[in-house]
């Protein structure tokens, strides 16, 4: 697949306008490279066009990658600890050991992800569409799944219990 570099070199800019002056480069859609999307915690990628994106051991605590194109994505091991991917695209995008933890997925499309030893406790993936995919080993406590299609899910090996009720209040 060729990929114009001027109409990526455009992507790129726009989304390190869209986060904080001290963001280092990232070069976001360049195939068969380790790309490091270092310093974008919290930064408003929502809309974003990400796929394909090689980003093993990305640091992206807290984004809002709300209707994003993740598809094909590699975020093998990547923080990615509360992002927001609501109603993104993401049909096979690898989220192998990431730490998702409190994440909200709900309305994405998530068809062949492979979420393996993925952290993912407390995410909410209500209404998404999960047809195939792997949270083998994962651990998911508390996860939210309510109206979400997990058919041919693979969940072995996966902590779905539920999160522990809160403390009483102090007496």
């Amino acid at each position: 697949l060729a990929v114009p570099v001027g109409r990526v070199q455009r992507q790129v800019e726009e989304l390190l306008d869209q986060v904080s002056a001290a963001v280092r480069p990232v070069a976001a859609r360049r195939y068969g490279s380790d790309q490091r999307a270092e310093g974008l915690s919290g930064g408003n990628l929502s809309g974003a066009d990400l796929s394909g994106a090689d980003l093993p051991g990305a640091e992206l605590p807290c984004p809002n990658l709300s209707e994003a194109n993740l598809a094909g994505t590699n975020l093998t091991g990547a923080n990615l600890t509360g992002a927001r991917f609501e109603s993104a695209e993401m049909e096979g995008a690898n989220f192998i050991r990431a730490d998702a933890h409190g994440a909200s997925f709900n309305n994405a499309s998530l068809m062949g992800v492979n979420f393996t030893g993925a952290k993912l406790e407390r995410a909410s993936f209500r209404n998404a569409d999960l047809q195939g995919v792997v949270f083998t080993g994962g651990a998911m406590t508390g996860a939210d799944f309510k109206d979400a299609d997990l058919e041919h899910a693979m969940l072995g090996g996966a902590d779905l219990s539920p999160s522990p009720p809160p403390p009483p209040p102090p007496s």
